[in-house]
């Protein structure tokens, strides 16, 4: 049996060559037994729709073409949610308790391997009937997708049109100002031209980058593992340790009460920075660890929630 980690998880495309072309950038779909997947997806909370739906979860969330936004995301209770599953609506659960040992060294050997944060990892699910999936949207994260069972067939494009998006976007939908800002050209609404389809069947994976565009259908019963990387940016970085120079100095401290002083202010700043530059301190951790929480007893990074919750 093959040692959990970036190398298992890959099968037969070298890691090495994973790491130097396709991460964090580039999509890469493999697929392979699902017996170099043992202690993944075999997690006894992945048995059925009862045991799954009994853990404790982040939120449990009910998708269908069905609903008048043709999407959903309309939050349940666990209970519900079986129920929800079983009249043909998708299910996500929100980083689900899945609390097996086995699983639990996978995730802590892909942080290893991928040189990530301890905790940074999180884990959801996704089950879904056959019929008409998910419509077009992108994610603001990077993820690997884990084919548990059942085939699902997913069209996947590049995104042109926004570089990194600090949140994720159903097309169709208006699009919020905090996103507008972001863009380069304004949001297809149709899956581009140089989209790819693809089926994903037990034992295939999926690296999706961040923004990457995509739709999906399912053809049999699915039930995937959405691996979230919520990776660090360097906005993220950068304004975390900024807030550190911030609190460790009274004239930052400082009420502001004369809003005509930014100038001198940020001039302040910038004479700081430039001071601190030689000798500055070492490189920061990448991310800080959050609580432990139910959704996975495991610690979260620092991005909010709902702006980078996968919505497949």
């Amino acid at each position: 049996m093959s040692q959990p980690g970036l190398s298992a998880l890959l099968g037969r495309f070298p890691s090495r060559r994973f790491l130097q072309e396709h991460w964090p950038r580039t999509l890469l779909v493999q697929h392979g037994s699902p017996a170099r997947l043992k202690g993944l997806i075999d997690t006894p909370e992945l048995r059925d729709i009862d045991a799954l739906t009994a853990l404790s979860a982040r939120q449990w969330l009910v998708q269908s073409a069905r609903f008048k936004n043709r999407f959903g995301n309309v939050p349940v209770t666990g209970s519900a949610a079986a129920e929800f599953f079983h009249t043909g609506h998708t299910i996500y659960a929100v980083e689900p308790e899945l609390h097996s040992e086995p699983f639990l060294g996978w995730l802590a050997a892909l942080e290893r391997d991928l040189e990530l944060s301890a905790g940074l990892i999180r884990s959801s699910v996704f089950l879904s009937k056959p019929g008409p999936g998910s419509r077009m949207h992108f994610d603001a994260q990077e993820s690997f997708v884990v084919q548990v069972r059942g085939r699902k067939r997913w069209w996947l494009a590049p995104n042109q049109d926004v570089q990194f998006p600090a949140e994720n976007y159903i097309a169709g939908d208006p699009v919020p100002e905090s996103l507008e800002v972001q863009l380069d050209r304004p949001l297809a609404q149709h899956m581009p031209d140089d989209a790819v389809s693809v089926v994903l069947e037990p034992g295939s994976i999926m690296f999706v980058p961040r923004g990457t565009w995509h739709a999906t259908e399912t053809l049999e019963e699915s039930w995937h593992l959405d691996l979230m990387l919520p990776l660090p940016t360097w906005g993220d970085t950068m304004a975390a340790r900024l807030a550190e120079h911030f609190h460790a100095s009274a004239h930052w401290r400082e009420p502001m009460l004369d809003a005509t002083a930014f100038d001198a202010r940020l001039a302040l700043l910038t004479a700081e920075l430039q001071a601190a530059s030689p000798t500055g301190p070492a490189r920061p951790t990448p991310t800080a660890a959050r609580p432990t929480t139910a959704g996975s007893r495991r610690g979260r990074a620092g991005r909010t929630a709902s702006k980078r919750r996968s919505t497949r």
